[in-house]
């Protein structure tokens, strides 16, 4: 009896969770009944003609187009330094004079010396020529056979001495002349003019200190020209050439552009860093541009003036050519338009084919959405019109603020 109650139960049990299954089922599957599709607001702009260009941005330090440190080749005290730190210096000017009383006095005895040995050297020169005369005599008296070889032996021997000890002396004579030479020289080396034109930009020594052949005594710089060394990743290096325009900020002059250009690249690429060294050049007229500034370089690789562009924001990720969704339809919805692009500036990308001017491109909103899903479109407020060949008067004209 008991396992006959025991397999009516599990029938019954059975027959409620077949039940339950089915009830399940057809909740399930009224649950699924599509529900209308969510419509997405997106914001929206027409393609339009405006200046691009495509450059990179870098930083770097402003440096002097030359520099040197004026050091003195003789040791001496400083009698005078009219320059200080900022004072503008023209190219030979006196910039730093020494006490040359030990030089003047070390000329004078050179001097005195040199004229020693130029009158040792006559000396010497007329014992040659009695020498010589000597010769003469003992040749003559030889053909006479009144002289014995002996004789004119010993006179040519004595003409030799002689002409041996002229030529001592003159190279006493060419030594005085040079240590002279050499004295004056160290004399002239007290009086220090500037080697360039430039700014005084590190004063070292005062008048009464004594200035030592390692120690300098001012620093000098020529800021008519400026440098800075940026640095391009290998990506870019390619597209650096010389003499390609570059533009300048610094914070010292905010909202102002100062205009230089690449003057040379390095041939190699740091292998630690896999970037390469730009050397920029930047014009300074107004020596408003100081070393030591931190400088932002922007190098322009190319340029359009006017270019049918899109903000970036609107190109879409694909696995090949570049791509955007465009507004089309009733009721409106997105399409997958590619596009072929031209040059970049990190805001705008240039349009080569693939738009028209009144298409509808989707600039925020575009990440989220999916196709054929019911849009609202909203102009971008980002993305202002500007005026193009206006020839009304300029203040009349859209302000250009999504530039």
């Amino acid at each position: 009896m008991k396992p006959v109650l025991t397999m009516l139960a599990m029938a019954v049990s059975a027959g409620v969770g077949w039940m339950v299954y089915q009830n399940s089922l057809e909740s399930t599957q009224q649950e699924k009944v599509e529900k209308p599709a969510q419509v997405a607001a997106v914001h929206v702009i027409h393609m339009e003609s405006r200046p691009i260009e495509e450059r990179v941005d870098l930083v770097g330090s402003l440096q002097a187009n030359a520099a040197v440190e004026i050091r003195t080749a003789v040791a001496g005290y400083v009698r005078s330094m009219p320059f200080d730190i900022q004072d503008r210096v023209d190219k030979g000017a006196l910039i730093v004079e020494l006490d040359d009383s030990k030089y003047r006095e070390m000329v004078l005895g050179a001097e005195a010396a040199l004229k020693v040995a130029q009158a040792q050297l006559r000396a010497k020169q007329a014992s040659a020529a009695e020498a010589q005369a000597e010769v003469e005599r003992q040749a003559e008296l030889e053909r006479s056979r009144v002289a014995t070889p002996q004789q004119m032996q010993a006179a040519k021997a004595q003409l030799e001495i002689a002409q041996a000890e002229v030529d001592l002396e003159q190279a006493r004579v060419d030594q005085a002349k040079s240590e002279l030479l050499r004295n004056k020289l160290e004399s002239e080396e007290t009086r220090i003019e500037s080697p360039m034109a430039g700014f005084v930009a590190a004063r070292y020594a005062e008048v009464g200190d004594l200035a030592g052949t390692n120690v300098p005594l001012l620093r000098i710089v020529d800021i008519g020209v400026v440098k800075t060394v940026v640095h391009v990743i290998e990506k870019d290096y390619q597209k650096v050439q010389v003499d390609q325009p570059a533009s300048i900020e610094v914070d010292a002059f905010p909202g102002r552009t100062f205009n230089g250009k690449v003057v040379r690249k390095a041939p190699v690429l740091d292998p630690d860093t896999r970037t390469a060294a730009v050397h920029v050049e930047i014009p300074n007229s107004e020596s408003l541009l100081k070393p030591g500034m931190h400088a932002r370089v922007a190098i322009v690789f190319d340029r359009r003036e006017q270019a049918p562009v899109v903000p970036i924001a609107a190109l879409i990720p694909t696995e090949d050519q570049p791509a955007v969704y465009v507004v089309t339809g009733d009721p409106p919805t997105a399409e997958v338009r590619h596009i072929e692009t031209g040059i970049y500036d990190g805001e705008l990308v240039e349009i080569l084919s693939g738009l028209e001017p009144d298409d509808s491109v989707i600039t925020l909103g575009n990440r989220m959405i999916k196709l054929e899903q019911p849009l609202v479109t909203i102009e971008d407020p980002t993305w202002t019109p500007i005026a193009v060949n206006s020839t009304d008067d300029e203040s009349e004209a859209p302000a250009n603020t999504g530039d």
